[in-house]
């Protein structure tokens, strides 16, 4: 891994396929990057706006490095690797992306992104 980076992730594209027995649409995903190396780190909140009601959802920011990524806002980034992560296992929604002035082709290009925690309904409990 490189340095700085600490986990691994799969970028996800949520698709919304036929109602389930309830009612409801249940999204079904297709990983469109898989073992990506990134870096998630916790955006720090304004105790001002949580208290007022104003800011309740946790934001992230990333660093996904890697050459030739295509997604867009509203993919979801799941972390696969290490085990031991603090957020293994969990999703991410992609709020903002912004790259790398590089060439597209060189394998050094980065991707800074803004990530919100995602719930899915009819899914497992917010964790």
């Amino acid at each position: 891994m490189t340095a700085g980076l600490n986990c691994s992730v799969d970028i996800i594209r949520l698709m919304y396929g036929d109602d389930d027995e309830v009612g409801g649409s249940y999204p079904t995903g297709t990983v469109l990057h898989h073992s990506i190396t990134a870096r998630i780190d916790e955006e720090p909140t304004n105790t001002m706006f949580l208290q007022q009601g104003l800011e309740t959802k946790k934001i992230f920011s990333g660093m996904l490095w890697g050459h030739n990524l295509v997604f867009r806002e509203q993919d979801e980034v799941e972390v696969v690797s290490p085990p031991n992560h603090e957020y293994f296992g969990k999703r991410f929604r992609v709020l903002s992306k912004n790259s790398s002035s590089n060439h597209p082709a060189q394998k050094r290009n980065v991707f800074i992104v803004k990530l919100e925690r995602s719930q899915i309904a009819h899914g497992e409990p917010y964790q």
